[in-house]
């Protein structure tokens, strides 16, 4: 079925007033969405390409240093390639790992992540925080982006239990950045 246009709408039928020539894709397959969340080992280096992509749609990563004397090393999966592309078929995490020109081996950060237990849910959520030593924050955004939710955690609990009761039914992502990292997981909330 219809999934999407090359520009990423989702309208179909859809209305275009043309100023020039235009070149439209219809792209047509699986419509499940899925989220690719992009970290880095450090705060001397950022990660593009992260967001959410359609089932088959192909991700195009950059692993981009901060600072002169920092360099990218490889992904958390060993590909050294940068970029890189990607072709999505679930939700997929990726770290990219700086070091310091000169300097033998990874920089290693604090590991951090989180689960979403039950996913999909109806009534509440456990968001359970692994390797949570410093200040972060959680928040859930709706499939259009808008934060509908938002916490501070400080790495004294574990877990965080989520009253789903004010949300809709439908596709939210629950975000959780740290001052090193950014990771996403695609929450649904069943009726």
């Amino acid at each position: 079925r219809f999934t999407h246009w090359n520009d990423g709408d989702t309208n179909n039928p859809r209305q275009i007033r043309l100023m020039h020539d235009t070149l439209f894709t219809a792209y047509f397959g699986n419509a499940e969405q899925h989220t690719v969340s992009v970290s880095s080992n450090t705060t001397l280096g950022h990660v593009e390409g992260g967001g959410i992509y359609y089932y088959g749609d192909t991700a195009t990563l950059k692993a981009v240093p901060e600072v002169i004397n920092y360099t990218f090393v490889r992904w958390n999966d060993s590909v050294t390639d940068n970029p890189r592309k990607v072709v999505i078929r679930s939700d997929t995490a990726f770290t990219a790992y700086f070091k310091r020109k000169g300097v033998e081996g990874i920089e290693e950060a604090e590991a951090v992540g989180f689960t979403l237990v039950p996913n999909p849910a109806r009534e509440k959520v456990t968001i359970v925080l692994d390797g949570m030593k410093q200040r972060a924050r959680l928040s859930m955004h709706d499939m259009k982006g808008r934060e509908v939710w938002g916490s501070v955690v400080t790495g004294e609990r574990d877990e965080r239990e989520l009253d789903l009761a004010p949300y809709a039914p439908g596709v939210y992502f629950v975000t959780l950045t740290t001052e090193r990292s950014t990771e996403v997981r695609r929450l649904v909330v069943g009726e």
